[in-house]
């Protein structure tokens, strides 16, 4: 989303970082490649997925499903297009 958040702004003669601020969710490989790069929350994508398959093995095993919250570690990686880092001057 956020990234089609980039592209919308340029077609409009804006810039993420400079007219707006753009933060993305994931921070997959293509957000540094990003004109400007795309600031994203980092997740341990790997570790969510197994926390969640526990959980559905559980309820499985419990023959109910319950609500059940999960906290992971996550990571803002401050990148250009928020507007934010030293390096954004001229950007």
């Amino acid at each position: 989303m956020a990234i089609g958040v980039l592209h919308g702004l340029t077609e409009r003669g804006l810039m993420a970082g400079r007219d707006m601020a753009v933060i993305g969710f994931d921070d997959i490989a293509e957000a540094r490649q990003m004109v400007p790069p795309l600031t994203s929350v980092a997740v341990d994508g790997e570790g969510l997925g197994e926390r969640a398959a526990a959980v559905l093995l559980r309820q499985i095993a419990a023959g109910a499903a319950a609500s059940e919250s999960v906290i992971g570690p996550a990571e803002l990686v401050v990148r250009a297009s928020c507007g934010a880092t030293p390096t954004s001057e001229g950007v």
